[in-house]
């Protein structure tokens, strides 16, 4: 015999809820040596368990481990997971920044990473989440689970959230913590930021829509050296007025957005460019229409066909332009998320969509149309291009400057397919095609497979850096 125990108990329970040991396990590494550890589940009802964990490590030390789960009434649901790692004196870790050269560690690591949702009284909806650990040498050496070990990214965040039927009121705190190698670390964060949020909804006769966005931050970003800290109250009303016809829909719409920042762009003591400026203020007006139709469809009958008997196929033009009034001190501007990259523009979008339809079987049984293929074509035409406007378009990975790096009016022609044969099974390709240069500039390829008790997703992707002169 290899184990001897007078007297051991092992839930085995149907229900595979038992509180009880858990079977202990064993392991042998390299690096942290003889792995022995077991644990301690505790049933405190059908919805909510807690399980202690303890492991000990021959060459480096020992952890302690205590996850709490719940489950409530939907949509509340928490799982809080915290595993302290105590080293031993002895134990050191070579720093591959370091050379040869051993580095003792700290005597204690740490893992947390805690997601919960809780809906409170009065119907407010609390959320919590964070992902921290003590360094990233502790999640390349010591993490079992892949993911954890090649993560880069600390976060936390929490959030307050209670519907006021009118617009929804918002209060949040976070932060994100990037590493780039073992010394160099990027910050960024608002703690903490208030929002009103309306989504665009119809109010009153008359089919008029209205949306409303406004919010107050208190912003941080910075690296190691120095962390930049600004406000930035923001509010941005809007209001549409769809219209349907039998072969068109066009939605005009206009609005207004201020913004008032509490710092700017400026030189500091020792002469570099830092957010140390004096408070700016951004204002400008944008009035958008968007057009879709007319769209031609057609239906091929396809009788005995495995995956559907009747398919079909639309297509149709859209298009949409887009006029917003010009932005000044445009450099000044702190920039911390796409909301400060708004520059004054006059631009066309136009696309070709096609979709592809099949008649297949819904949860209940009945035919129902579903949309397994889609294509879109689309282009831009920037009218201004002397604020390089078509460089922050958020529709295009690259940028649409032309030979020599002078602005041009058109965008890449984009194409994005998206492959849908069924809801658990998807694949997008999309293709950047430089007009200019008269050269594909990007490719990429993603695909997600939803499995019962896994999802696997893969891509891949190809940039190329044109030269300034389109003959190379």
């Amino acid at each position: 015999p290899v184990l001897y125990a007078p007297y051991i108990y092992y839930p085995i329970s149907r229900d595979g809820r038992s509180t009880g040991l858990l079977f202990p396990h064993f392991g042998y590494s390299s690096t942290r040596g003889l792995n022995v550890g077991t644990g301690f589940f505790w049933a405190m009802g059908r919805s909510a368990d807690q399980t202690f964990y303890a492991d000990y490590y021959s060459k480096i030390g020992y952890g302690l481990g205590h996850e709490l789960r719940w489950v409530q009434k939907s949509p509340s649901r928490g799982s809080f997971r915290t595993y302290l790692f105590r080293l031993d004196g002895s134990s050191v870790a070579t720093d591959p920044g370091a050379g040869a050269e051993a580095v003792p560690r700290p005597t204690a690591d740490y893992d947390i990473d805690w997601n919960a949702l809780q809906v409170l009284p009065a119907n407010v909806r609390a959320t919590v989440n964070v992902r921290k650990y003590s360094d990233l040498l502790f999640q390349q050496r010591f993490q079992d689970n892949f993911n954890r070990a090649t993560n880069r990214t600390e976060r936390w965040s929490g959030s307050l959230e209670k519907d006021l039927r009118l617009a929804v009121l918002s209060a949040y705190a976070d932060t994100t913590t990037t590493f780039f190698g073992t010394d160099f670390r990027r910050v960024n964060g608002r703690l903490p930021g208030v929002s009103l949020r309306r989504f665009p909804r119809q109010v009153g006769l008359g089919g008029i829509v209205f949306g409303l966005e406004a919010t107050a931050d208190r912003l941080q970003w910075g690296d190691v050296d120095r962390v930049d800290t600004w406000s930035r109250y923001d509010i941005a009303p809007t209001v549409s007025r769809p219209f349907s016809l039998s072969f068109l829909e066009f939605n005009p719409s206009a609005g207004y957005r201020y913004t008032r920042y509490g710092a700017s762009y400026g030189i500091d003591e020792e002469g570099a460019n830092a957010i140390v400026g004096p408070s700016l203020d951004r204002s400008f007006f944008e009035a958008q229409l968007d057009m879709r139709g007319p769209t031609f469809s057609r239906v091929f009958d396809t009788p005995g066909f495995g995956y559907s008997e009747r398919f079909k196929h639309t297509i149709g033009p859209e298009f949409s332009w887009t006029y917003r009034t010009r932005v000044e001190d445009f450099n000044s501007i702190p920039k911390f998320d796409g909301d400060d990259y708004y520059l004054g523009t006059n631009q066309i979008a136009y696309s070709l969509v096609q979709r592809f339809y099949a008649k297949r079987r819904g949860p209940t049984g009945k035919p129902l149309p579903y949309e397994f293929f889609s294509w879109r074509l689309m282009q831009t035409y920037y009218v201004q291009i002397a604020d390089g406007q078509n460089n922050f378009d958020p529709n295009y990975s690259s940028s649409a400057f032309g030979p020599g790096f002078k602005p041009e009016h058109l965008s890449p022609l984009m194409s994005r397919m998206r492959l849908r044969p069924s809801p658990e099974f998807s694949t997008d390709f999309h293709v950047e095609y430089d007009v200019n240069f008269k050269q594909i500039r990007r490719t990429s390829v993603f695909g997600n497979l939803q499995l019962p008790r896994a999802a696997i997703t893969g891509g891949w992707s190809r940039s190329v850096r044109l030269s300034e002169d389109p003959a190379l």
